[in-house]
């Protein structure tokens, strides 16, 4: 942009000075800043956060009342396409704050693409700050979201909402009638992720997300399918990993459990050390070639082992993964050692499981006091790595839980819509895999979408769920020799 480009939209308003054919602008607290979000490196920070973005393209006449104008809520940094013909005008509200991991060393270059839908927008639309999720539900008992964030998946150019609908429930603590209504729910809430896995109740959750899709023929489009394929679907030696054999017999029962003709992403569930991972890989690509899958991915994967697929798809052309789908929350954050930076270094975006931790983050439990009743620790107190005995008798998992009562008390927002704020702003992710057995837990944790935690409310939370490390390699000592100054010197 040039001088007198500025000075155009000072005068004339920012419709009226820029000219058709293409020119974008950016104007950050009143003061016009020449940027080109179309050439812009995605991966790279923007620090005009709470910008507006103008941007006018095709045969759009300059000059265009800007209240007449649909606009698209959209971050300064992401893609501007497919509005041909018309100007797109953003007026960004306070945003979440992504901040970098410094405690592991991860810069703010890997800063998330991140997209925003919203209702139209007047260039003079107010300050929106932190709104009680209550405003999610409406009268009928449905859900309302008019703040869902949308983003790429990972290093794709496909668009999610951030966050995802996970349905392990589906078939083992929601029967089909209640599944389709959570899924429901969840779309009519903005979200498009579903994801589902071969394994979850030996193929029920497919085959009812399947039956749902042939009862809503004309919404199949809406929705991105995301499955997984690794564990065992039968007794026979080959009925399990990620050989060619398996593989090529899961990926075709999941197309036909869910009545497709291609699944969106396509998840390897866990690693496997007997198969070489060229040959996972090879089928992989041989998948999206014949148009099987859309994009694949991994989930549970190893800093290494992630990293190694990477560099090997691209060292020989295949087609290379784009999320990873590992636990992530509040109270499990080892991640950030070594997968985060990972993920970071590839592009690629995390699905992050089990976001309020099994339960512990909803504020559902209360310290040296066994759960009891209709709840998964009520019901199984010696629950997987969500055991009761064990996290109880941690002094850090009650500071953490304590911290995000205290956050959630000053937003009016719940427990649960905080531990999942503060997943979706983390560095990488992509979105956050919901998993609800009603409809009443599904709408709550979607109200997280309306909650805006501040940096001292971040701060708070980061502090009390620090993940833990020795001096080295993950520690400070570690982190302090993993960098250098530029100006040199001791």
């Amino acid at each position: 942009m040039t001088e007198d480009e500025h000075v155009r939209i000072r005068e004339q308003g920012l419709a009226a000075a820029l000219p058709a054919g293409g020119l974008t602008g950016l104007v950050h607290d009143g003061e016009p800043e020449p940027t080109d979000v179309r050439a812009r490196d995605f991966r790279k920070p923007c620090p005009q956060l709470g910008a507006v973005v103008v941007a006018v393209h095709g045969d759009q006449e300059p000059g265009a009342r800007l209240e007449k104008v649909e606009g698209r809520r959209i971050h300064p940094v992401a893609r501007v396409h497919d509005h041909v013909g018309r100007v797109d005008v953003v007026q960004e509200r306070r945003r979440k704050r992504f901040r970098p991991l410094r405690d592991v060393g991860v810069g703010e270059e890997h800063q998330s693409r991140r997209l925003r839908h919203a209702p139209i927008l007047r260039a003079d639309a107010p300050h929106r700050g932190n709104e009680h999720a209550g405003r999610f539900a409406n009268a009928a008992g449905g859900v309302s979201v008019d703040t869902m964030e949308l983003r790429t998946l990972g290093n794709s150019g496909t668009i999610v909402s951030e966050y995802a609908l996970g349905t392990m429930t589906f078939g083992a603590e929601a029967d089909e009638q209640s599944s389709h209504a959570l899924i429901e729910t969840y779309l009519d809430a903005g979200g498009n992720l579903i994801d589902t896995a071969d394994v979850y109740s030996a193929g029920t959750s497919e085959t009812i997300i399947g039956r749902w899709l042939a009862d809503n023929p004309g919404r199949r489009d809406e929705v991105v399918i995301a499955t997984k394929g690794r564990f065992p679907m039968g007794e026979g030696r080959n009925d399990l990993g990620l050989s060619r054999t398996h593989l090529r017999k899961a990926l075709d029962a999941s197309l036909s459990r869910l009545g497709v003709d291609h699944i969106d992403l396509y998840q390897m569930h866990a690693w496997d050390a007997i198969t070489p991972i060229e040959e996972t890989l090879r089928f992989l690509d041989d998948a999206v070639r014949a148009g099987k899958i859309g994009y694949y991915g991994f989930s549970n994967y190893l800093g290494w082992q992630l990293t190694k697929a990477v560099q090997l798809a691209r060292a020989n052309g295949w087609a290379q993964p784009v999320t990873l789908q590992p636990q992530y929350n509040l109270l499990v954050r080892d991640i950030e050692h070594e997968i985060v930076p990972a993920a970071l270094d590839a592009g690629m975006g995390l699905l992050p499981w089990s976001p309020l931790a099994g339960g512990w983050l909803s504020g559902k439990y209360t310290r040296d006091q066994a759960p009891t009743g209709a709840t998964r620790l009520g019901e199984n107190p010696k629950r997987g790595m969500e055991a009761w005995e064990k996290r109880n008798a941690d002094p850090r998992t009650w500071d953490v839980i304590d911290t995000v009562r205290s956050v959630a008390d000053d937003l009016g927002a719940s427990a649960s819509q905080v531990a999942l704020a503060w997943l979706s702003g983390r560095p990488a992710v992509t979105s956050v895999i919901l998993g609800a057995r009603t409809v009443e837990q599904l709408t709550d944790n979607l109200g997280a979408a309306g909650v805006e935690l501040s940096p001292e409310h971040r701060d708070a939370l980061d502090a009390a769920s620090a993940p833990r490390a020795d001096d080295y390699p993950y520690g400070e000592a570690g982190v302090q020799q993993r960098h250098r100054k530029r100006e040199g010197g001791r």
